[in-house]
């Protein structure tokens, strides 16, 4: 019997030995990660399209689009089709911002000068999920559309057979505080 309680004894001080050192080997580290981004976070969700556009043989005109997506030819263009503002959203922004564009942009088609694009303006919008609002399929979200006045002159068959003409802008966000 007295073996008997020893063996018990010991049994129960392994196991005991056993069970703190199984505590100790269910241990592991966990990692903390922020990624801290600027407030000033331009985002965008719609590229810039004029659309379809037609002139004659010598003749120039503009297109007007506004921030809201609305095409207004002038002179001798003439616009069909869809037109589309570009938007952009500024993630978590907060003060004055402020939007900063080239004075100016060539639309080319290889090395055929189609177009110059400028007078950039910039109007609150609300867009749907198909113009880049993640918020589900029926949301809208709140952004900032993008207008400009595309102005274009032919002197013969220079535009006419130009096909797609595009250009690359960068669009900055400046603080004002």
């Amino acid at each position: 019997m007295k073996n008997f309680n020893l063996l018990l004894g010991a049994t129960a001080l392994l196991s005991t030995a056993f069970a703190m050192g199984v505590k100790a080997d269910n241990k592991d580290t966990v990692d903390i990660k922020a990624e801290f981004i600027s407030p000033a976070n331009l985002i965008k969700h719609v590229d810039m399209d004029f659309g379809k556009l037609f002139m004659a043989r010598n003749s120039s005109g503009t297109v007007v689009l506004s921030p809201q997506g609305e095409a207004t030819p002038t002179g001798d263009m003439e616009h069909y089709g869809h037109a589309q503002h570009a938007i952009v959203s500024i993630g978590m922004a907060t003060g004055g911002k402020e939007f900063s564009f080239p004075s100016s942009v060539q639309l080319k088609n290889g090395d055929t000068v189609c177009a110059t694009v400028d007078t950039f303006t910039v109007d609150d919008v609300t867009y749907t999920a198909a113009q880049g609002c993640g918020a589900g399929p029926t949301a809208t979200c709140d952004g900032k559309g993008i207008g400009a006045t595309l102005r274009a002159t032919t002197t013969g068959d220079d535009i006419l057979d130009a096909g797609i003409c595009t250009a690359t802008m960068t669009v900055s966000l400046i603080a004002t505080e």
